[in-house]
């Protein structure tokens, strides 16, 4: 028997029958998964705010200050912009009562940087767009490996 025939008649009922088919895009994918890791993720579980080296935590560079009050030196503080005052760089990151309009006797006796956590929304996987000490409510800090997933599909 020969099966061309029947190839033929095969193909021409699967043509004449309507084909839905769904692809996703691998972004749509990759937002997918991200935005899986970030829920995943323990809002209870944050590492220190601020570093110098490398953690394993996704964190964007930011200026900071040295402080001296009266000649003394305060150490390094980091000026937030949603809290709009000086916050130090060590923990328990205690705020100044003042910002980038400094008090009587202060003064900035150096510059440097800090490597800042970043923020994450957990609903929608966005990047919330300022570096800032205090959490967003629904956000949490993403590590390098959950943003790296996201970032080579995307």
């Amino acid at each position: 028997m020969n099966p061309s025939p029947l190839r033929r008649r095969l193909l021409k009922g699967s043509l004449a029958a309507p084909a839905v088919l769904t692809v996703s895009s691998a972004s749509a994918r990759a937002t997918t998964s991200f935005g899986r890791c970030l829920r995943n993720s323990d809002p209870r579980q944050s590492p220190p705010f601020f570093t110098t080296g490398a953690d394993g935590m996704f964190r964007k560079e930011v200026p900071v200050v040295q402080l001296t009050a009266n000649g003394r030196d305060q150490g390094f503080f980091f000026l937030d912009p949603i809290k709009r005052t000086f916050v130090s760089v060590n923990a328990p990151y205690n705020a100044l009562p003042f910002g980038a309009l400094l008090q009587p006797g202060w003064q900035v006796s150096g510059t440097s940087t800090r490597w800042a956590l970043v923020w994450f929304d957990k609903a929608t996987a966005t990047q919330y767009s300022v570096v800032t000490l205090q959490r967003p409510s629904g956000s949490v800090a993403a590590t390098l490996s959950c943003y790296g997933s996201f970032r080579r599909i995307a």
